[in-house]
Formats: structure tokens, C-alpha cells, sequence
């Protein structure tokens, strides 16, 4: 039996497509739903994700080279105009990147 309450303002909206794609483990689709309940623009790191659950920094890298695999989430290089410095941003999609070979 499935039970639903009224949407309130705040919620989130997955595909089904997601939620029921056998390539992904469990771990890494609460990953992912977590990861698209955030807002626009929000960063955030495998140590931060860590602190914001029960399972710790590898279990969440594990995680999100799952999705890296499926086409999920992609990494991009940025470099700070200002400060020179480099780092790596996630891309998060709803949807898989289909032009990812993901080998299998």
C-alpha cells in the first residue's frame, strides 16, 4: 500500500525513470534524491555530504562515482578568475547524460 500526503510548498519531484533505474544502488539513488531536493546553484562536497548523513566519506564517494558511471553527475574543472584557483564542480542531472559510456 502506498500512502501520499498533500504536497506542501517545499517538495520534491523525481522521475521515475531515476528512482527505478537497476543500474544504481540504493545508496545511490537516496544520494541523488538528496542531492535534487537542493536548491539551484547549491554546492557542496563528498565531506560535507558526509556530515549531513549517517554514512561517512567513502561510502558517499562510492556513491557518487556510481552516478558519475550512470551519467548522473558529471565533474567540471572552473578555475576562479579573482584567485587562479582551481576546482571541480558536480553537475547533477534528473536524467542521464546518455553520451556517457558507462562501459557496460
Amino acid at each position: 500500500m502506498i500512502v501520499r500526503v498533500a504536497r506542501p510548498e517545499r517538495w520534491t519531484t523525481l522521475p521515475n525513470e531515476l528512482l527505478r533505474d537497476h543500474r544504481l544502488s540504493w545508496k545511490a539513488r537516496g544520494l541523488l534524491a538528496h542531492l535534487l531536493s537542493m536548491p539551484p546553484g547549491w554546492r557542496t562536497s563528498s565531506e560535507r555530504l558526509a556530515r549531513l548523513g549517517p554514512d561517512g566519506r567513502d561510502a558517499v564517494r562510492s556513491g557518487l562515482a556510481e552516478l558519475e558511471r550512470a551519467g548522473y553527475v558529471s565533474r567540471v574543472r572552473c578555475q576562479d578568475r579573482a584567485t587562479g584557483r582551481w576546482s571541480t564542480e558536480l553537475v547533477v542531472r534528473d536524467v542521464p547524460d546518455r553520451t556517457v559510456d558507462t562501459g557496460r
